[in-house]
């Protein structure tokens, strides 16, 4: 996965979400390695994690 991670404030409590997961750009590259992942799940997830309050 290509990203960053985020934080936010919602309610009074903080937040941060990142993403998990196998892919990007690597089914771009063609050949051989295209080839071998095209059937495979990439499970890409979205994470978030309320952080304790200090």
């Amino acid at each position: 996965m290509i990203g960053s991670p985020i934080t936010w404030e919602q309610d009074g409590e903080q937040y941060v979400g990142v993403v998990s997961g196998w892919g990007g750009a690597v089914p771009l590259w063609g050949g051989e390695v295209a080839k071998f992942i095209k059937d495979l799940n990439q499970g890409g997830s979205f994470w978030v994690f309320r952080l304790p309050k200090a």
